[in-house]
């Protein structure tokens, strides 16, 4: 090989062996990835900071419109949800714009804004979707960056209910509250319920109450304790003054008031002692219908519970179903004069004439639409009629033909099966009044923000 040859082999060996300028030409490559991260990094921060800023406008956006639906509710109790939903998402829309108008480096695309309300909650989210502008990472063909978020607020409203209890005290609810008790009063007295009459026909109230304490407890005496306990929960339950309001009302041939509507709940426990059986003249026999027209025309319509002067109503009906169009006079001494027709009693299908002055019938179809018209929640406790004669043509149709037609319509007065208890021992009538209690107070939970 000549010198040439050999020269030029050597210094392609020497140019490979040779590493000066080996950093100058790595930074080069790697500039410019360096400067497209460091421009995407200064991009991001900025629509960060643009996140931050609408997810502050959302916020305060989403309270506002909670607060303008609360503060309407106030006013107007008995608003439609399309009414006060229409002022919260106009509220909510406005504060969102105001705390966004002076952002320049952002374009927001949509604002979406939901309302909704479970039970005395109103809920409320404002949810936004908009466009970072960048500056840096144009030159990447990037000019905007995505950000989007959602914020909710809620709101609780005050729950207040009134409940009305209507008790039947007509003389089937006068049998012994358990098997043992009937046939406590059946080896004592001769009868196993409408006992609180003596074989005379007058009425005996000491009789009555050694019955009722020393040999047998009736169901009414039941019946009572549940009422009792029933509004000690509420008492118990109350998460402020007055959120509770009760009445107490027995019925039999007509409606009795006990105690009108009221939110002393000790008072009403009080007077819950007054729900019994009575010698009440022109009463004896039993007149559901008539009743609750009664109630209906006594009690205030149902409302939105929020307010005390739109309450959510509810009246829990306590009877066995069967109706008897016989009426007892009772004289100063006593004394029954002889039953007659009651002329309030309107007749249904299908029905039994025992006598020229008793039909017995179970309860109409329609018989609650009444109180459905005036907005109340109907809760039934439906004590079951014992049958103890079955060679009595009355009792059997009773018990063959009433019984499941009873049942059926009062479902429907009810609005539905989840709402009638059937009871017959005292240990049902107990554990029924625990879950109609629930129902109601957990409707009335105040739900916290």
């Amino acid at each position: 090989m000549n010198d040439w040859g050999k020269n030029f082999s050597e210094r392609v060996k020497d140019f490979h062996d040779d590493e000066n300028g080996v950093v100058a030409v790595i930074f080069a490559l790697a500039l410019l990835p360096i400067v497209a991260l460091g421009a995407a990094a200064v991009d991001y921060a900025r629509a960060s900071n643009n996140k931050m800023n609408l997810n502050d406008a959302a916020d305060v956006a989403a309270l506002a419109g909670v607060r303008a639906a609360s503060n309407y509710l106030a006013e107007n109790p008995r608003a439609t949800k399309a009414q006060w939903s229409k002022i919260a998402i106009k509220q909510a829309r406005e504060i969102f714009r105001a705390n966004t108008v002076g952002l320049k480096d952002v374009n927001v695309d949509n604002l979406d804004i939901n309302v909704g309300q479970e039970k005395f909650k109103i809920d409320l989210s404002v949810n936004y979707t908009a466009q970072s502008k960048t500056y840096f990472s144009k030159f990447l063909h990037v000019d905007s960056l995505p950000i989007s978020n959602t914020s909710s607020a809620s709101n609780s409203l005050p729950g207040y209910l009134q409940i009305n209890f209507i008790v039947d005290i007509s003389g089937s609810m006068g049998i012994g509250a358990s098997k043992l008790d009937q046939k406590k009063l059946q080896r004592k007295y001769g009868c196993t319920f409408a006992c609180h009459f003596d074989y005379r026909g007058r009425w005996h109230s000491t009789v009555a109450q050694n019955k009722r304490h020393k040999t047998a407890s009736l169901r009414i005496d039941v019946v009572r304790e549940s009422v009792k306990n029933m509004v000690r929960t509420f008492q118990k339950n109350s998460t402020f003054s007055g959120q509770f309001q009760v009445s107490l009302y027995t019925f039999s041939n007509s409606l009795q008031s006990i105690m009108p509507a009221s939110s002393d709940l000790a008072k009403a426990i009080r007077k819950s002692r007054q729900l019994d059986i009575s010698p009440s003249n022109m009463q004896g026999g039993s007149n559901l219908i008539h009743s609750l027209k009664q109630l209906a025309n006594t009690t205030s319509n149902g409302g939105s519970g929020l307010s005390e002067h739109s309450r959510k109503t509810y009246t829990v009906i306590v009877t066995d179903g069967v109706e008897n169009s016989a009426q007892i006079p009772v004289r100063r001494n006593g004394k029954q004069n002889g039953a007659v027709y009651d002329r309030n009693f309107k007749h249904s299908w299908p029905r039994y004439r025992a006598h020229s002055y008793e039909y017995i019938q179970g309860m109409e179809e329609d018989g609650c639409s009444v109180l459905h018209k005036k907005e109340h929640n109907i809760i039934v406790m439906l004590t079951d009629y014992v049958i103890d004669r079955q060679n009595d043509a009355r009792y059997r149709f009773i018990g063959n033909t009433l019984k499941p037609n009873i049942q059926k319509n009062m479902v429907k007065c009810a609005g539905g099966e989840k709402n009638v208890f059937n009871v017959s021992s005292p240990q049902d009538i107990a554990a029924a009044g625990k879950k109609i209690s629930s129902i109601i107070s957990n409707e009335a939970l105040r739900l916290v923000r």
